[in-house]
């Protein structure tokens, strides 16, 4: 186990960590799957419940501002979703962090 102080950066902290696992020879995991699959479905669960609010607004024809602010968040949050997209998806292979170098 690695001790670091307060005021290190995690940029310290994660060089720290991976020159400690090099040495003793822990083998990292790539949670880029998961992570990004939460957020996905995360994200999907939020689509449909704003779907669900919309429906119903717009039936009771009581649709005011806070349904015009919920609309613009998730105009921004589509295209921010699609920018999340990990590259390892995209080319295979997992992009390097530059750590300890």
């Amino acid at each position: 186990m690695v001790y670091v102080y307060v005021r290190w950066t995690a940029h310290w902290i994660l060089e720290t960590q991976k020159f400690s696992n090099n040495n003793c020879g822990v083998v990292g995991k790539d949670r880029t799957r998961i992570v990004w699959q939460l957020g996905m479905a995360f994200m999907t669960l939020g689509l449909v419940a704003y779907a669900f609010r919309c429906l119903e607004k717009l039936r009771t024809s009581a649709w005011g501002l806070d349904d015009w602010a919920i609309s613009l968040v998730v105009m921004i949050l589509i295209p921010m979703c699609v920018v999340t997209i990990p590259r390892t998806f995209i080319t295979g292979t997992l992009p390097q962090q530059h750590l300890g170098s």
